[in-house]
């Protein structure tokens, strides 16, 4: 059967949008010269046909694809240099190299001469009848740039399936350049393909062809640029809804308020902004800590939940007409609702076991979505998703589908055990990071930490992350060596064994935090901190302060500070107030953008009580409270107000506040301590309600670290 040509000028057209752009999912560039040689020598032609027809099979048995031969990996045009024999071999390879019972489905062939070299161009659709062979019986497939063997039934199709395949490149007769958005066509064809006008732009991307009538448009060009895409689908929308509890209730129990029930409509390059747009604000809460801050915190991972919409958008199947995708967010989960079932060659648990799948339901969406940015690399949506939420440390998304529909379930609930969640929210200020958490817990009983116990808990391989991860707790005060100076002359295996480090229990790494930020509120508004600020804040820090070191970058972790000094919104509010305490410098970010501080407490809105020194420590800055109901209270030296740390002396009857956070097991520290006025009439913690004195603890744990 004779082979389909085009013309010179259309392919010298497509080669100059096609180096700009590289090889991809739908392109490929073969040479003609071996280039390990010098000079290069031409290749075998045996070999070149032999690359022809495992790049075309591999082409039709996914999604299509262009192949350009005489051509670097690099675009470098090097040409052929062969005779009209050995050409005729290489046009007939897509033929001769391919088994006779799946034949390609009419390549389009073209020889032209570029830039004075001579190129050869195949191109082929995607395959929707079978599934195609090389003359020696391999099935091989296009994934991303490689051409993979795989086994010929994870290619077969079934009717539906079939059907669903071919929407998106079904002519519709009816349509004309005038029912497409011609600008948003010029716009991204200035921006991608030269500028080319949308009638070579649309055939550059085989979304449109000239036939006998004129121009005649796939169904896949109207479903990405339709002005009015109901005209053409009725359906082709996202629908949003906020649904208020665990379950959708009907009749008197329906639990959706309509401004949360929002529906997009519109071509799919519309949806895939607006949806997102819509969708985005859902994915944050806004609460009341307990510092009395409102802070907005990110309640599902926002590339997760990005790339579950478009793999919705892109994947969908559009031949079924009568539903459009949903979107519902509940109380403890998100869902995302897509029309049709999996493809026969993807599975569930190769999805939930991470494999690398790839099969284009819409070949003409997914090529246009791949190649301007909409989708990155083939096949990797599903596995950021997962990736995305294991890294949050949150549960595995669910999957779920039949013939009719595909289903993603996210949940926002920790891998944590209600426990560890109680321990890291004590350190709920210090804007730790996953790993930072997965350290904490590992000294959350007060074990001392080896390297190799970190490094292997956590994953890490690179001794420089490792490194990092270790001194960025330090310098926030949470993690501190308890071997020092113990450890030299000890063999470098020896000492990644040993327990080097230990974690510092929230009350006390509260004190430190307290007493740095009572030095910054001293220090003054200014544009910026100096190294003469930094110098004077160090002298009035305690000797044991895990800031004296490093408060440079104490100060930028720790959120006060940016690169250059300069403070951030948790110091300037610092300096706004003098009553406000901010221990909270947990500040959210999106896109590197703190959220807005609403509201701060003032210290004086906490209650006070009284109690009597009951045990000093004097060298190592810490000792113990007893207040009147015989609970008892950590005691740091940073938390005294108005009195210095030796006049203290055990039996001293003083006035108190409680710290923010409680530790469990441990007793709560006291705060802005200071010497009981005579006259005062103290309160007990029966006053605050609901039982505060479950955190009391009988014994004193005067050995703890500092």
């Amino acid at each position: 059967m004779a082979q389909p040509r085009i013309s010179a000028l259309r392919v010298t057209e497509r080669l100059d949008t096609s180096i700009s752009l590289g090889e991809s999912h739908f392109r490929e560039f073969k040479s003609a010269w071996d280039q390990s040689t010098d000079p290069p020598r031409r290749r075998d032609v045996k070999l070149i046909a032999r690359d022809i027809a495992e790049t075309l099979v591999a082409f039709a048995n996914a999604d299509g694809g262009e192949l350009y031969v005489g051509v670097e990996d690099d675009g470098g045009i090097t040409g052929i240099d062969y005779s009209d024999t050995q050409f005729a071999l290489l046009t007939e390879a897509c033929r001769t190299h391919v088994h006779p019972g799946t034949p390609l489905p009419n390549p389009t062939i073209a020889r032209v001469s570029y830039k004075d070299k001579t190129i050869l161009y195949f191109q082929v659709a995607k395959s929707t009848e079978r599934v195609h062979l090389t003359s020696d019986g391999r099935c091989l497939q296009r994934f991303d740039r490689q051409n993979r063997p795989v086994p010929a039934e994870e290619i077969q199709y079934g009717r539906q399936e079939q059907l669903s395949r071919e929407y998106d490149r079904t002519f519709i007769d009816a349509a004309t350049l005038q029912d497409l958005d011609i600008g948003l066509i010029d716009a991204i064809s200035k921006e991608h393909a030269g500028g080319q006008s949308a009638e070579k732009f649309l055939q550059y991307m085989e979304l449109a062809d000239y036939g006998s009538d004129g121009l005649r448009l796939r169904r896949g060009a109207l479903l990405l640029f339709a002005r009015e895409i109901s005209r053409w689908h009725p359906r082709c929308e996202v629908r949003i809804v906020r649904v208020s509890g665990q379950a959708l209730g009907v009749g008197k129990d329906y639990n959706i308020i309509p401004r949360d029930d929002q529906t997009v409509r519109g071509n799919v390059l519309h949806i895939l902004q607006t949806a997102w747009d819509t969708l985005r604000p859902y994915l944050t809460q806004t609460k009341l800590v307990e510092s009395g801050i409102f802070r907005e915190n990110l309640v599902y991972p926002e590339e997760a939940c990005r790339e579950a919409l478009i793999n919705a958008v892109a994947h969908r199947d559009y031949s079924i007409e009568g539903k459009g995708i949903e979107i519902l967010i509940f109380d403890d989960r998100l869902e995302v609702k897509s029309p049709g079932g999996l493809l026969s060659s993807i599975s569930i648990s190769d999805l939930r076991t991470g494999k690398r799948t790839h099969q284009s339901r819409n070949a003409y969406l997914a090529r246009v979505l791949r190649e301007f940015g909409y989708m990155r690399e083939m096949g990797e949506g599903m596995l950021r998703i997962f990736r995305t939420m294991r890294d949050r440390d949150l549960v595995a998304p669910e999957l779920d589908a039949d013939g009719t529909r595909f289903d993603i379930l996210l949940h926002h609930r920790s891998v944590f055990a209600p426990k560890e969640q109680e321990w890291l929210r004590a350190y709920g200020q210090y804007n730790l990071s996953r790993d930072e958490q997965r350290t904490i817990l590992l000294g959350r009983d007060g074990h001392h930490l080896s390297t190799n116990q970190i490094m292997k808990t956590l994953g890490i391989v690179d001794t420089d992350e490792f490194r990092k991860l270790v001194e960025h707790l330090r310098r926030k005060g949470i993690l501190y060596n308890v071997v020092g100076k113990a450890s030299k002359g000890v063999g470098t295996r020896a000492r990644r064994e040993m327990g080097r480090f230990a974690i510092r229990p929230p009350d006390q790494t509260e004190q430190y935090l307290l007493e740095l930020v009572d030095v910054l509120r001293k220090m003054g508004p200014r544009s910026a901190i100096s190294s003469e600020d930094l110098t004077i804040l160090k002298r009035q820090l305690s000797s044991s302060s895990p800031f004296l070191e490093a408060p440079y970058e104490s100060l930028k972790l720790l959120g006060f500070a940016d690169e250059r000094m300069r403070p951030l919104p948790a110091l300037n509010l610092i300096w706004s107030d003098p009553a406000t305490t901010v221990v909270d410098s947990n500040i959210e970010r999106t896109k590197g953008r703190p959220t807005r501080v609403v509201q701060a407490a003032p210290m004086s809105a906490s209650p006070t009580y009284v109690g009597t020194v009951v045990v000093i420590s004097r060298e190592k800055g810490f000792g113990f409270i007893k207040d009147d109901k015989n609970v008892g209270l950590f005691l740091h030296k940073t938390a005294l107000t108005g009195i210095s740390w030796d006049e203290l002396q055990e039996g001293t009857r003083v006035r108190f506040e409680l710290s923010f956070a409680e530790v469990p097991g441990k007793p709560r520290a006291a705060r802005n301590v200071q010497l009981e006025a005579t006259q005062a009439k103290g309160r007990n913690y029966g006053e605050r309600g609901k039982g505060t004195g479950r955190r009391a603890s009988s014994a004193y744990h005067t050995t703890r670290k500092p």
